[in-house]
């Protein structure tokens, strides 16, 4: 997946379609889950959950959600 549909899916979790309601992507591993997404309204920020260390980290601008995504997909994930 390269950084460009990781920045179409922040877009769609941003849209107010979605702004009253809790939703999430989650990415999966050979059958595991490794990290899930999702956009905080109250926070105005994206929320990246990893499942390895159970810590969440928050990114006030997509960019840095994107980047951090795709780095962890294609360099930390491997």
């Amino acid at each position: 997946m390269d950084v460009l549909r990781v920045k179409l899916i922040l877009l769609e979790l941003q849209s107010k379609q979605y702004i009253q309601s809790e939703i999430t992507h989650t990415f999966f591993s050979k059958g595991e889950p490794v990290f899930s997404i999702g956009f905080s309204k109250p926070l105005n920020a994206f929320l990246v959950y990893h499942f390895s260390d159970d810590e969440t980290r928050m990114y006030d601008k997509l960019d840095d959600a994107a980047y951090a995504i795709d780095h962890f997909i294609n360099v930390k994930n491997r």
